[in-house]
């Protein structure tokens, strides 16, 4: 019947314990309650850049701009988090065309600078694809440039779209 620790003992037991359930419960609610709301552009992926937004040029990511991509509505702190969550690719140079008279869009690819590296040796094998969304069916691919960070392509691709459906298209660049 009695248990053979003194009154205080078992108080404190239980107010540790109490303690323990709450801390838990707080962690639960927190967590599923204040997520943070990941910006929509990332879902894109990465290197996408909608028809309306063109520029044509060099699309650098400097750290100027950093700020920008920043959700609204962010205490300084939550932004700095953000800001250091973001990484670092490296840069694409490319050119956009459109040809009126022929309905036909033209992407070049001029070359990419400061490309993370991807294999054990330092380096990589980068290539760029280049689509149109959301119909995927015509993919183009860059050559392969083996063993560098810095690849130089100057290729060009074509895409046949008319001018009045160029609004809904998304040009791809991964």
């Amino acid at each position: 019947d009695k248990i053979p620790l003194p009154s205080w003992a078992i108080i404190a037991i239980a107010v540790v314990a109490a303690l323990l359930i709450l801390t838990c419960c707080f962690c639960i609610i927190k967590k599923c309650c204040c997520k943070k709301k990941k910006n929509k552009k990332g879902k894109k992926g990465k290197g996408d850049m909608g028809m309306k937004n063109l520029k044509g040029g060099e699309k650098p990511q400097d750290e100027d701009d950093e700020e920008d991509d920043v959700e609204p509505g962010l205490t300084g702190d939550e932004k700095e988090e953000e800001v250091k969550e973001k990484e670092k690719l490296g840069k694409l140079q490319y050119s956009i065309d459109y040809d009126f008279q022929e309905n036909k869009l033209t992407v070049g690819i001029l070359q990419a600078a400061d490309l993370l590296s991807m294999d054990s040796g330092g380096t990589s094998d980068p290539y760029v694809r280049v689509y149109v969304l959301p119909d995927k069916k015509k993919k183009f691919d860059t050559k392969v440039h083996k063993k560098t960070l810095n690849p130089v392509f100057n290729e060009t691709f074509t895409f046949k779209i008319p001018f009045q459906e160029m609004g809904g298209k998304t040009l791809v660049m991964s």
